[in-house]
């Protein structure tokens, strides 16, 4: 038998197969592209959907994500936490409003150019800053910033006894040189809530976490970590001070 001869494809044919693969590769991005969207979807639904009462599922991802919202602030030496909460209605010049502990930049009120706010993975960079407005009494402060960070969201209900919790900030590591664990966290539950104006959480406070967001499990601020403390006689105590007084009392919201 002859061997059997070899023979070219027709131009036709090649056309055909390449408006083929072509075909078939658009239609495997598309179903890629519509498959990202619909996991983009899922993780936004979950967020919002997740039972206050539990931990978020994802923890690694979650901590890393608020973490890029928490600064350092300094004033004459001493340090504390704060967060990004806001980014409307800026002063000119100044593009974030950060949330801290007026205790933390006490100091500092009448030296307002005294005040120090590092941002960055490693707290290298130094903001340009302006005090916008501090309650004393609710232990409070407002300072905007020359930087864009991403801003943490109120929460949207008052918190309630056992929804789980998470402080995060700086707290001081106990060297006597002033240095500080950056982004430490702590978890814990609500145990309490007084007035609806102060929240009681499981999850520890340390000296630094002062002016740092309490978190609910959907990346919510619940409030602003303000006082921790322990003794035979007191027992235990974490205190956030909720976000609706940083409203009512710096933001002047009705």
């Amino acid at each position: 038998m002859p061997p059997t001869t070899k023979q070219k494809p027709s131009p036709l044919l090649i056309v055909l197969l390449i408006l083929v693969l072509i075909t078939g590769v658009l239609a495997g991005t598309a179903l890629s592209q519509v498959q990202d969207l619909k996991n983009s979807k899922s993780a936004i639904t979950s967020a919002k959907d997740t039972d206050l009462f539990d931990q978020p599922a994802d923890l690694p991802t979650f901590i890393e994500k608020i973490g890029k919202s928490i600064v350092l602030v300094k004033c004459n030496g001493a340090s504390g936490s704060g967060f990004a909460y806001d980014d409307q209605d800026m002063t000119e010049g100044f593009k974030t409003a950060i949330v801290t502990n007026h205790h933390v930049i006490d100091e500092c009120v009448s030296t307002p150019e005294d005040i120090e706010i590092y941002i960055g993975d490693d707290y290298k960079t130094l903001t340009k800053t302006k005090l916008y407005n501090y309650d004393s009494d609710n232990d409070l402060a407002l300072i905007e910033i020359d930087a864009t960070l991403p801003i943490l969201e109120e929460a949207e209900y008052f918190a309630e006894p056992g929804w789980w919790t998470m402080a995060i900030g700086n707290p001081t590591n106990g060297d006597n040189n002033g240095g500080v664990l950056y982004r430490a966290t702590t978890f814990g539950h609500i145990a309490a809530v007084e007035d609806e104006y102060f929240n009681f959480t499981s999850a520890v406070i340390n000296p630094g976490n002062s002016g740092g967001p309490l978190l609910n499990s959907r990346g919510q601020v619940i409030g602003i970590n303000s006082l921790g403390g322990a003794s035979t006689e007191d027992g235990i105590s974490n205190i956030a001070i909720d976000t609706d007084v940083l409203c009512k009392k710096i933001y002047k919201c009705d």
